[in-house]
């Protein structure tokens, strides 16, 4: 069995491409039925927005958002029990850089999935 940590940034990688190529199947299983984004003061807004999984993958789905290659650099990774989170760096030459924090969750069959995700974009 793979060390935790090796799972956990899987979750993560593959959620990083999966966004890229805009692949709701893909999405559909790395996202937990709960998952939430909470934008908070996105891109100069001054409210938070909450998004949910089936707003998500709609969004996904329509190309508003997602399909945008980005590098990955994994800054930290916590992990306790059954829960975890994850900070990391998204770059991209064509796009603005986003810093995230994503929340993950190990459901009952040891499988992680994202259930918040918490991004800043770095203009």
């Amino acid at each position: 069995m793979k060390d935790i940590n090796q799972q956990i940034e899987k979750v993560v990688t593959d959620f990083n491409k999966a966004t890229a190529t805009q692949d709701i199947q893909a999405l559909s299983k790395l996202l937990h039925r709960d998952y939430r984004v909470s934008a908070n003061r996105f891109k100069g807004s001054l409210e938070t927005v909450i998004i949910s999984r089936d707003a998500y993958l709609d969004m996904m789905e329509t190309s508003k958002i997602g399909g945008t290659v980005y590098e990955i650099s994994l800054l930290r990774i916590n992990q306790t029990n059954h829960t975890a989170s994850v900070d990391l760096m998204l770059t991209c030459s064509d796009a603005s850089d986003m810093h995230k924090y994503l929340f993950l969750v190990q459901g009952e069959n040891d499988n992680w999935q994202i259930i918040g995700d918490l991004p800043l974009v770095i203009e």
